[in-house]
């Protein structure tokens, strides 16, 4: 949980107010994506109906650059970690791979039979995902273009591809109302997601730390998974999803711990991770007046595309019609018109502690950040999964994992390890050496 701390040394959660920096005008249709790169540079990516992904700077609002080659709309845009490599998605069943610095197409990847939905790098820029409506979800080598696994993954369209902080795992989501997450290595499922009254699921995505997967789904709610346990254990409520596929996702800058979604009546929300409470609603443009302090979104229809800036308070957007606003903290795009706004953040406390509404806080008190990878004994393979990883080099000295299986059939390794940081100075890991302390089996 996000805190800061008063004079009188009280904890509070960190409230954000975002407010409209930037517009961006340039597209000529909706705008259904858009990404910052994940190096931590000042540019952005927006996908387009139009045939077309601008790249933008956030600094200056200025296009910088406009990338042309397919030959229906664009439904998704990724970058890869190094952020010199873009691909697309579209409704041309092709993906494409582009070099940003020079913006032309390097190679187009065939195989898809439907429109191509969705695409995600893995972190180390190899591999390449991609969720379709043929029902299938492939993963492509990155430097020779081929297939290298096509897998009939759901009975529906499909909405998300999404690869965890190491890339030994993918989540993919669909309208058949199910979450599957796979073993990257042999493709096979691990484990199969699912609400009992199952709604077509719109989005998802792994947490920064990879424990958790958040999904939204068209029933109006965002869920947050922890998947080893095969349940949802916080639900997020007052936007509204009922038709669109919604991006959502995760912000840790700016001290907070906060879930923003887009929603389609043209708002922003922003929740605590925790309390799951409403922490600053971003109104469309036409109530924005009935708001305090009159911050809007400048969108006049459902707002689709949303990232957050992966160092910086800046968030963007992008919606079905009207504007985009880009804010720093989160940054918002536009489509119809072509227009883009931004928006910057300032943390402000929120009196009052975070209650879990009857959640175990030993369970359900979550946090987003990094993880350190540990081996367990899982043959050559390696770890395929961590539970109780997630680390504060400054304070945290001991941890706790468990080992999950790279057989493809979701069992354990049935060892839980505990482990001790080796060495750490002034907060910074100058050579972290993980020695097993203790091994007990564990019944699963």
């Amino acid at each position: 949980m996000a805190v800061g701390m008063d004079v009188d040394g009280s904890r509070h959660p960190v409230r954000p107010t975002f407010q409209l920096v930037r517009g961006l005008t340039g597209h000529t249709r909706a705008v259904a994506s858009t990404k910052f790169n994940p190096n931590g540079s000042n540019h952005l990516a927006t996908a387009s109906a139009d045939k077309t992904v601008k790249l933008w700077s956030t600094e200056t609002g200025e296009c910088v650059r406009t990338l042309e080659g397919h030959t229906q709309g664009i439904s998704d845009v990724c970058w890869n970690k190094q952020g010199n490599y873009l691909c697309t998605a579209s409704d041309d069943h092709t993906l494409k791979l582009w070099d940003v610095e020079t913006g032309k197409a390097l190679k187009t990847l065939h195989g898809h039979t439907n429109f191509v939905f969705c695409c995600n790098f893995d972190p180390q820029g190899h591999l390449l995902a991609s969720g379709s409506f043929d029902e299938t979800m492939r993963v492509w080598d990155v430097r020779s273009g081929k297939c290298l696994r096509e897998v009939p993954a759901h009975s529906d369209p499909i909405t998300a591809v999404d690869f965890n902080y190491d890339g030994t795992l993918l989540v993919t989501s669909s309208l058949d109302g199910l979450l599957r997450i796979w073993d990257t290595l042999s493709g096979h499922c691990l484990k199969t997601l699912f609400d009992k009254n199952s709604p077509p699921v719109s989005a998802a995505r792994f947490c920064p730390n990879g424990r958790f997967i958040l999904s939204g789904s068209l029933d109006s709610k965002l869920r947050l998974w922890n998947f080893e346990k095969g349940k949802a254990v916080k639900h997020y409520e007052g936007h509204t999803n009922t038709q669109y596929c919604v991006f959502s996702g995760f912000c840790t800058s700016g001290g907070g711990n906060w879930v923003v979604t887009g929603s389609e009546d043209g708002s922003i929300f922003v929740y605590e991770l925790n309390s799951r409470k409403v922490l600053q609603h971003i109104p469309c443009k036409s109530s924005a007046g009935e708001e305090a302090g009159g911050s809007a979104t400048g969108h006049s229809d459902a707002v689709l595309g949303l990232d957050v800036h992966p160092t910086q308070p800046l968030m963007a957007s992008a919606a079905t019609a009207g504007t985009a606003p880009y804010c720093s903290g989160h940054t918002s795009h536009n489509n119809e018109g072509g227009t883009s706004y931004s928006y910057s953040h300032q943390s402000h406390p929120a009196r009052g502690s975070i209650c879990d509404d009857g959640d175990k806080p030993s369970e359900h008190v979550l946090d987003l950040g990094n993880t350190c990878t540990m081996p367990h004994a899982l043959g050559a393979i390696g770890c395929m999964g961590l539970d109780a990883c997630c680390l504060d080099l400054t304070s945290v000295q001991v941890v706790v994992t468990v080992g999950i299986s790279p057989g493809g059939c979701g069992c354990w390794d049935q060892s839980r390890r505990l482990w001790v940081l080796g060495s750490v100075q002034e907060g910074v890991a100058v050579g972290i050496s993980w020695q097993a302390l203790q091994m007990q089996h564990v019944q699963v």
